[in-house]
């Protein structure tokens, strides 16, 4: 029941002296549980103690992020931590073991990645020089090539013309030719051709695709026609090569161009031979029992100084000695403590003070939320934290989610195929997680919510169980309970079915019907149960947080409305499907709707219809009286709240406190008599007017809520049935239909479709799209009911969240 309410947290001064804190830090860094406040919210961030070493650690981390960009570009594998805490405790143990401080260690790294940069980057630029000049030669190759070509022997022999050749890419080829047309006013030859052998980008050695051209126009080098071309070629930034007219010459400059390209290509492979030396060397493991590489190790040391260093700027600094404020839960208070009495321990330290600040918590702060959270309800929490994180010590929608999130889902996604395919997939993320994680498997991003997707499965299954619904297909283990009698044209009920439903029920004719009364009843009870639970956690959050009025105006009307009128509602279905119904004689059960109409409309009378318990008029005075309740608790959840606001906002005046809070909203006394604020805890002015408008708001809202509420659930009536009948279609168009022709090539190509079908279909758009209405029928119906989501949630200084929140 821990998730059911927030971890008590404690708020505390902590004391260390200043050459104390950074290996006081770099502990608790390691242990996770503190959460600092910052004293300094006053100064900018670059008037802070630690500012321009903060700005070291940035500019390293720029370093180490160029560095891996090139480890990447040039495929040089990197070895991550597996284990981030414990490369952690390695770097620390070489510093101690060498005696070295992590300061003087950081510097000899901060020069390190100084020097690694300068020297790559000279590397690159000249391993980029020579690829671009690879480039230009083999450009020049190919146009050469090309040329000879087509001018050459068995060539269009055009010597009477003037040429001009060049690489363009392609994509501007359309642009030139339109372009050269109107300058040559169509008195030139353009011809193009493919290039078969790659070209790559110096800077990101992507491909390029180009294509070689060549002009053929009358005039000579000086006349307007060629400057204008050369102009042309100038603005798209073509580049041009000379081609001679003779052959012999042609010749020459092809061989002096393959002589040019191979000794570039040597140049350029030893210095990229250096360039991956230097990157290798990077890339390189240092310890057996924990391999990662030495820039990974590099980069969490950094992220790690920069929190350390982060964290300091928030604390205060006198005579030496640090103050800093900080949240702790209770239940991690004498971990703390331990860490700074180890320190104690160790001669020539002296320990730091972590001391509970007097008199509760401070008026201007707000306590954070911490959950003890493990793989299973991770993925519960981040929904309900989606739409709001819990006030401190409110009641957490997260515990009920565990349970109602995926049976919702399996209300609308029941099959007992489907869900088992989701089941299957669910136990492999489990059992495979290590290696998907590691691999970067496409399905890693479901790794996180691998138990939310178990229990979507498992719920699915049962629910399918419930319908007898496997691929549109019932299941037929008990046998029929309906018989046919000779000569009679109606089935006969000879008992009950032992579980879900009856097969027969697929063959009727009045199959949808029955489905369609089931399952949208089925809909209305557990959304109204669930809304009904909505309203006794608010009443629970009444009681904890001590607010009578809430209690009193609020959670007793708002329950009793629903239950007097929606209440009654599920009883009266529960009371028909109990009832025994002989429709062979006319004997048909009376309409709830009907009812209910009735009920509100005419005061409680049947009008036409046939009572559906006892006789008319025990029926009728039973719903006259819960529809008055009903009507009486509005004027009660209306009225009385705003009045006794300002009654007792007066009574503090006059007191000589000078207003009053809120009711609700005071600080209230936990079990070891510190004071901790109320949700929403203000001192603003109190005006009756906006208050009323407010509690006028809250009740309309919660009335006419709990009418639409109810009606938005029927979305689970509605997607359950449109996943029965999905599945019964493809089934039948799909895979029935292809068995009949008793053609093998059609069964195959029919169960290709319908595999096809049934995954990319029901279990991909039909799953999110029940996943996403589950979503909206917790975050709207039921948490509207009791939740307000306006806490903060607990943030600790953690070296292992602030390494993993730079992988995002």
């Amino acid at each position: 029941m821990g998730l059911l309410r927030s971890e008590k947290m404690g708020y505390y001064n902590l004391i260390m002296q200043a050459d104390m804190g950074w290996r006081i830090l770099n502990q608790l860094g390691k242990l996770s549980v503190l959460q600092f406040v910052d004293l300094n919210a006053d100064q900018t961030v670059f008037n802070r103690r630690y500012a321009s070493y903060i700005r070291r650690c940035e500019e390293a981390e720029r370093r180490i992020r160029f560095l891996m960009q090139e480890q990447e570009r040039f495929k040089i594998q990197i070895t991550p931590a597996k284990d981030i805490k414990l490369v952690l405790d390695q770097i620390d143990e070489e510093l101690d073991s060498s005696n070295t401080p992590a300061q003087t260690y950081f510097e000899t790294l901060e020069a390190d990645l100084e020097s690694y940069e300068k020297n790559l980057g000279i590397q690159l630029k000249n391993y980029e020089d020579f690829q671009t000049s690879c480039n230009g030669l083999i450009e020049k190759r190919l146009v050469l090539k090309h040329a000879k070509e087509t001018f050459g022997e068995g060539g269009m022999g055009f010597s009477m013309f003037k040429r001009l050749a060049g690489i363009i890419d392609k994509e501007d080829m359309v642009r030139f030719k339109r372009m050269v047309f109107r300058v040559t006013r169509g008195n030139a030859l353009t011809i193009f051709h493919d290039i078969e052998e790659p070209l790559k980008d110096p800077k990101t050695d992507e491909p390029l695709e180009k294509s070689v051209f060549f002009i053929l126009y009358q005039g000579d080098e000086q006349s307007i026609i060629s400057n204008k071309l050369a102009r042309i070629c100038d603005t798209i930034g073509i580049r041009r090569y000379d081609v001679p007219s003779d052959q012999e010459q042609l010749a020459t400059d092809f061989r002096q161009n393959e002589d040019e390209i191979n000794t570039n290509n040597e140049v350029a492979q030893r210095t990229k031979e250096n360039i991956m030396g230097l990157l290798q060397k990077l890339a390189s493991t240092k310890h057996s029992e924990n391999p990662c590489s030495l820039i990974e190790e590099q980069r969490l040391f950094i992220i790690k100084e920069k929190a350390i260093y982060h964290n300091l700027n928030m604390f205060t600094i006198q005579n030496n000695i640090f103050y800093g404020n900080c949240w702790c839960p209770k239940s991690q208070e004498q971990s703390v403590i331990g860490i700074l009495n180890e320190f104690a321990r160790q001669p020539g330290f002296a320990s730091g003070q972590l001391r509970e600040v007097e008199g509760g918590f401070p008026e201007d702060q707000i306590p954070p939320t911490y959950f003890k959270l493990n793989d299973f309800t991770i993925p519960f929490q981040e929904i309900v934290d989606t739409y709001g994180v819990p006030v401190y010590q409110e009641a957490n929608p997260a515990l009920f989610t565990c349970v109602t999130f995926p049976f919702l889902f399996g209300i609308m996604f029941g099959d007992v195929g489907h869900g088992s395919l989701l089941t299957l997939f669910a136990l492999y993320l489990i059992f495979q997680r290590r290696q998907i994680e590691s691999s970067g498997s496409m399905f890693k991003a479901a790794v996180p919510i691998r138990y939310l997707l178990l229990m979507m499965g498992l719920c699915a299954i049962y629910c399918g169980l419930i319908y007898n619904d496997f691929l549109g297909i019932p299941f037929d283990f008990f046998g029929t309970r309906w018989s046919k009698k000779d000569g009679d044209e109606q089935y006969t009920k000879d008992s009950v079915y032992p579980f879900g439903m009856d097969p027969v029920w697929y063959r009727a004719d009045n199959e949808l019907v029955f489905f369609n009364s089931f399952k949208m009843k089925i809909s209305v009870v557990f959304g109204v149960t669930q809304m009904i639970c909505g309203n006794f956690f608010k009443g629970v959050n009444s009681i904890h947080f001590k607010n009578p009025i809430n209690f009193i105006f609020e959670f007793i009307p708002q329950l009793l409305f629903m239950v007097c009128f929606f209440g009654y509602m599920i009883l009266m279905v529960f009371i028909k499907w109990c009832t025994e119904w002989h429709y062979n004689w006319n004997d048909n059960a009376p309409n709830l709707i009907t009812i209910l109409m009735n009920m509100a409309l005419k005061m409680g009378s049947l009008g036409d219809s046939k009572p559906l318990y006892g006789d008319d008029g025990a029926q009728e005075s039973i719903q006259l009286i819960l529809l008055l309740i009903a009507v009486i608790c509005v004027p009660i959840m209306l009225i009385p709240k705003p009045f006794i606001l300002k009654w007792q906002h007066e009574k503090a005046a006059q007191a000589g406190h000078g207003g009053a809070q809120q009711v609700g909203y005071q600080h209230f006394e936990d079990e070891e008599g510190s004071q901790a604020p109320k949700p929403g805890t203000g001192h603003k002015e109190f005006d009756f007017g906006e208050e009323f408008i407010h509690q006028m708001i809250e009740t309309i809202e919660y009335v006419l809520g709990a009418v639409s509420n109810t009606a938005s659930y029927l979305r689970l009536w509605a997607l359950s049935l449109a996943h029965g009948q999905l599945s019964k279609v493809f089934f039948d168009k799909c895979l029935a239909g292809t068995i009949e022709t008793s053609n093998p090539v059609l069964v195959v190509v029919g169960f290709f479709v319908f595999a096809n079908v049934t995954v990319g279909v029901l279990m991909c758009m039909d799953a999110m799209e029940c996943f996403l209405h589950a979503l909206r029928l917790h975050w709207v119906e039921f948490q509207s009911k009791f939740y307000k989501g306006e806490g903060i949630k607990f943030a600790p200084f953690s070296f292992l969240k602030v390494i993993n929140d730079t992988k995002k």
